[in-house]
């Protein structure tokens, strides 16, 4: 579960800015709360913010960092710079990405600072109570391993050999779990924060969209809970099917010819490949040795029997649910910490407050989270969201963002907050000039 991100000198962001899961004292919903290690962490938190606010930089800083720990930078690439722009003229002052987080009941410290060129400092601790134990730490004067937890002097040897051979713009989190550490004794506390950030960590943006249906298609408890969400959700839609396609009436701008090559020729017929045009999605098999494909369909019920859809033929706001619906279900089945950016992007309001109250009641009972951006204030309910659960963004002049919390202002739970954050009485929203 994600406790703390501290991020500076990205886009936006400026100063070092906290944005906290840990619950506060005195809110009420205590069923939003995973008591572990003497503290509560929140399942749930809903960002707002005018627009060009900040709001989509703050996910899109958590992205960045989630990418530079599960993919490894390449020997002479320079790093993503997306300082904060007049830093450029100020200093060389580098951005700061900083994460606590648990993975079952050992919580971790984790961040790095970086320039365009390299990486100056990453560190790595394990949190017990106000206390704190260094796994590694490093800087542009050298690197220091807690040899105490590790196997012997042979397993230190391992690991140090692993920072002698880093290139300036990698992070050794990155590279030890590129190597087999699993059979080094006492390797958790590296190979735990790698998996948290690789497995557990997922990010949607208003255009990502859901395209694991190879390793779903035949599970049938998957496709089943998948059906049932999108009755219930009123979509119209009876059940999804996978519906076999003549290649040649399949245009070439959705299903290039050159990837059917290109996959069989690397692959053989071993593998099922998926692929995506806008929201029109196949499926590529070999079943006895002859291609096969099928496009994801949705069946409606009419009076007069099934009738079929593309799926590009459904309204946005099915297309969107088809997206997000499985997050509901892995989200029940595998701790998770989910970042939706936009999440009312074309979903009418009322279907917006029907989603993500779904979304957090199926997280109850599990250690998963979900926290997004949105425009919608009807989703700042207090019945909905904690006060310590709703945050804004707000730019000053000077084009920095700033991060606060309802919690602040600790208005009573009859509130009307949402007539009181349209008044400015929160920030962020936007300033209009007649």
């Amino acid at each position: 579960m994600l406790i703390r991100f501290y991020v500076a000198n990205f886009l936006s962001f400026a100063d070092k800015t906290e944005f906290s899961m840990i619950s506060a004292k005195g809110s009420h919903a205590d069923d939003h709360v995973v008591r572990s290690n003497g503290f509560g962490v929140l399942r749930g938190a809903v960002i707002y913010g005018a627009n060009a606010s900040g709001k989509s930089n703050l996910v899109s800083a958590i992205d960045l960092a989630r990418h530079m720990v599960t993919d490894s930078a390449k020997s002479g690439g320079k790093l993503i710079d997306k300082r904060f722009r007049p830093a450029f003229s100020d200093d060389d002052t580098p951005t700061h990405f900083e994460f606590e987080f648990s993975v079952a009941e050992t919580v971790y410290a984790y961040g790095f600072t970086f320039s365009p060129t390299a990486v100056h400092e990453e560190w790595l601790y394990v949190l017990r109570g106000s206390s704190e134990t260094v796994v590694f730490e490093r800087d542009d004067t050298g690197f220091h391993l807690n040899e105490t937890l590790f196997g012997g002097p042979d397993s230190v040897k391992r690991l140090k050999y692993m920072f002698d051979d880093l290139l300036p713009n990698q992070l050794y989190l990155t590279e030890a779990n590129t190597r087999n550490i699993g059979n080094i004794p006492g390797s958790e506390p590296l190979i735990e924060p790698f998996r948290w950030f690789r497995d557990s960590l997922v990010i949607i943006y208003p255009e990502s969209r859901f395209r694991a249906w190879d390793s779903i298609e035949q599970d049938t408890a998957f496709v089943d809970a998948m059906n049932r969400k999108l009755r219930e959700f009123d979509t119209g839609i009876d059940r999804v099917s996978f519906e076999k396609r003549a290649e040649s009436d399949i245009p070439e701008t959705e299903l290039p010819r050159e990837f059917l090559t290109e996959i069989e020729s690397k692959a053989g017929h071993t593998s099922v490949f998926v692929f995506g045009h806008d929201y029109n999605t196949y499926l590529i098999d070999w079943p006895d040795g002859k291609r096969r494909i099928r496009e994801l369909c949705t069946i409606h019920e009419t009076p007069s029997g099934p009738e079929m859809f593309r799926m590009a033929d459904e309204s946005d706001g099915t297309k969107r649910l088809t997206d997000f619906i499985p997050l509901y279900i892995r989200g029940t089945a595998a701790e998770r910490t989910f970042f939706i950016d936009e999440i009312d992007r074309s979903l009418h309001t009322n279907l917006s407050t029907v989603l993500v109250s779904t979304l957090l009641r199926a997280f109850e009972g599990s250690r998963s989270q979900l926290v997004c951006t949105t425009h919608d204030t009807r989703l700042m309910d207090l019945e909905l969201f904690r006060r310590d659960e709703i945050w804004f963004v707000e730019k000053d002049s000077s084009g920095r963002s700033r991060l606060h919390s309802l919690n602040d202002y600790r208005p009573r739970k009859d509130k009307d907050v949402q007539k009181e954050y349209l008044n400015g009485r929160y920030g962020g929203v936007p300033v209009l000039v007649e």
